[in-house]
């Protein structure tokens, strides 16, 4: 009986909200005057998904999980019209993924005091932002996916040199480790 009250009462707030910012965007004054920008039919639900998941315990990860992945690509796509750069999702989708998981997970943890959500959310949000920033770097400055890259200023020559003196250099990395992790087991196994 109780459960049903709750879920009566939601119903109602959500077509009072409904029909408030109808009316006032009818009438152009209100949050959002003017037609609704596309992104907010994508930020609402996860929004919404979000906000269950931090109010409610007993789903409150999966919703909260599934709310982040929504609402992320939302605020990206949202950026993305607003900017025209379109081009930015080939990294974008890790604030999606990762970035925007882990700290819902964090909050959900501050919400429900549940300390594994928050300390499984920070390595994903700290490694996100690190994958972000260097994807952003390589796909902006090196490939030049919006215009202004390296190597679309590079002939193939150049480009086919700089890529074996990378490989080479790799291959260096690797030999010497395994030299230094060959000498310091023959080290101990002397000892």
């Amino acid at each position: 009986m109780k459960r049903n009250k709750g879920t009566a009462i939601s119903g109602i707030a959500l077509v009072a909200a409904g029909l408030f910012l109808f009316g006032a965007t009818q009438l152009g004054v209100g949050p959002i005057s003017g037609p609704f920008h596309w992104s907010l039919f994508v930020i609402a639900p996860g929004a919404l998904l979000v906000a269950s998941g931090l109010l409610v315990r007993k789903f409150g990860l999966p919703a909260a999980t599934l709310g982040a992945v929504v609402l992320g690509t939302g605020i990206v796509l949202a950026y993305q019209d607003w900017a025209n750069h379109f081009q930015s999702w080939a990294y974008a989708w890790i604030l999606v993924g990762p970035v925007a998981v882990g700290a819902v997970w964090q909050a959900v943890g501050l919400a429900h005091g549940d300390p594994d959500a928050r300390r499984d959310g920070r390595p994903l949000v700290r490694c996100g932002l690190f994958a972000f920033v260097i994807a952003a770097a390589f796909f902006e400055l090196v490939i030049g996916i919006s215009g202004f890259g390296v190597l679309p200023r590079m002939s193939w020559s150049l480009a086919l040199s700089l890529c074996l003196v990378l490989a080479g250099v790799a291959l260096i990395g690797i030999s010497a480790r395994s030299a230094l992790s060959r000498n310091t087991h023959s080290m101990e196994d002397a000892s």
